[in-house]
């Protein structure tokens, strides 16, 4: 059973076993991502990612009043535009010195020139180190898309719509690099179609193509996403957080480096494990047991063991 871990005024933040459950409650707005929200969700993240109970985090949507599922219907602008936060070019007393200032940061090397308020926040949850699943059902569009594209999974109902509308509806590019990210789901083609029509598709229709790992009836759904959850958090931890920072590098690495990158991450693992932890998954599958590595950090090996190992 779930039980809250922390109390916020816009979120829900609730452990599950070794699953972490946020849930964005602002239902009255459609779960809008509001300054409140983000900030709050920032804090979390980080609490989170010091909890070592925690294996893995699912993010999900509260209810509407009249019930029907809501995962987040993007940006409260309003919210946003009476709290001070605005959009990149709006910093700038023209195009020219955004487009300047821009080149200048990507020539240094830098990814952003500025504080970039809500987006900043879709990097922390994309750098999160521990296993991202995104629960959606119902409206999933403009910032709430991008929010499920930044998880590592999305687990979604039949009944989830999802889109994104910032070119349809305002003629601008959606933020937090849902053309990236979408593009590296569905491939460039289909990403175009959506991101140029903002057609909605169902939950079927995006585990199809490819944006979706699963598909559920609806009251089903969260609880599957929570399972999903238990069963990665049951691997050995190192593994996963390496494994995962291995393939998040081939996206953000050529294929070069990213090769190189795997080699650094199993050596990495291989030093930093004992004998018991190394031959835990070959003995447990020779008895034909699930392993256990509940204990992996117990014998621990310190820094200098490892810096003296040749």
């Amino acid at each position: 059973m779930a039980r809250t871990i922390a109390m916020y005024n816009t979120i829900i933040c609730e452990k599950d076993g070794p699953v972490a459950v946020v849930t964005l409650n602002r239902p009255e707005r459609m779960n809008s991502l509001s300054v409140q929200l983000m900030q709050e969700l920032a804090d979390a993240l980080a609490e989170l990612e010091r909890d070592d109970e925690v294996g893995a985090l699912v993010i999900t949507g509260a209810r509407k009043s009249d019930g029907r599922p809501c995962f987040c219907a993007g940006a409260d602008l309003k919210d946003m535009a009476a709290n001070g936060s605005v959009t990149f070019y709006a910093r700038f007393s023209t195009a020219q010195e955004a487009y300047l200032r821009a080149f200048e940061a990507f020539a240094k090397g830098t990814d952003t020139i500025i504080e970039r308020g809500p987006i900043s926040v879709f990097d922390r949850l994309a750098n999160f180190s521990k296993p991202t699943i995104a629960a959606v059902d119902g409206i999933c569009t403009a910032g709430g898309l991008e929010m499920a594209l930044v998880c590592d999974m999305r687990i979604v109902a039949e009944t989830a719509q999802m889109c994104d509308l910032h070119m349809k509806n305002i003629g601008h590019l959606g933020g937090a690099g849902v053309e990236t990210r979408l593009t590296q789901l569905v491939g460039p083609s289909k990403a175009k179609e959506l991101l140029w029509t903002g057609d909605i598709i169902d939950g079927q229709e995006a585990w199809r193509i490819g944006l979706a790992n699963r598909v559920f009836p609806s009251n089903q759904m969260l609880e599957k996403a929570i399972e999903l959850g238990k069963d990665i958090s049951s691997r050995r931890r190192d593994a996963v957080r390496l494994s995962k920072a291995t393939i998040d590098a081939r996206m953000i690495f050529g294929e070069r480096d990213s090769l190189r990158y795997t080699d650094l991450a199993a050596a990495l693992l291989n030093l930093m494990s004992t004998p018991e932890v190394t031959n835990e998954g070959y003995n447990a599958f020779a008895e034909k047991r699930k392993p256990s590595f509940e204990n992996e950090h117990e014998n621990e090996k310190p820094l200098e063991a490892i810096s003296d190992r040749s």
